[in-house]
């Protein structure tokens, strides 16, 4: 599928971000909620390798996720804490990794919503909202945008680079025919 727009990445809000895509709202979040190996391990240059810990599939999976030798390597450890098929919602905790402060965080939740191109386009728009739980200060600190950005840096749960980013377009094609086969 020759795609007509790239993914774009934008800051909407307080602790929000947009990913515009030109995939189907179905098709954007089945990749994220039903096969997120395929789509990690093609789609973001940063990851090497995705494998379940548990053996449990869905709601309550633990991925390991490795990350690549470009990217600094190291581990993240994701839990996924809810699918929501009808409404294309999807929530999901980084809870630990080579660079995870535990002494400082307990988790970090991303709750994710796909929904239709509000100009009527066949693309899809995912708002993700971040929320840092800490283990000194509370659960679900409300932080700037500043903070956010700094404490998911300094932590290297940034997946993409700037560069990486530009990239994304060639990477979604390789993605779209993954899932089409």
């Amino acid at each position: 599928m020759a795609l007509e727009a790239p993914v774009v990445w934008t800051h909407t809000g307080h602790n929000t971000r947009q990913v515009t895509s030109p995939f189907s709202p179905r098709r954007h979040f089945n990749g994220l909620a039903l096969d997120p190996k395929i789509l990690c391990t093609n789609a973001m240059p940063a990851v090497s390798e995705v494998r379940n810990v548990n053996g449990i599939e869905g709601v309550g999976s633990l991925m390991h996720i490795t990350m690549a030798e470009s990217a600094g390597g190291g581990f993240k450890r994701v839990k996924i804490d809810k699918i929501d098929h009808a409404e294309m919602k999807y929530r999901y905790s980084v809870v630990d990794g080579s660079d995870f402060d535990h002494d400082m965080t307990e988790k970090i939740s991303y709750q994710v919503t796909v929904e239709a191109d509000p100009n009527g386009g066949p693309g899809s728009v995912a708002t993700i909202k971040v929320k840092h739980y800490w283990r000194h200060f509370g659960k679900g600190l409300d932080l700037s945008d500043e903070q956010v950005l700094e404490q998911t840096h300094m932590q290297g749960f940034d997946v993409f680079d700037d560069a990486e980013r530009k990239q994304y377009p060639v990477l979604e094609q390789r993605v779209d025919r993954r899932l089409s086969s």
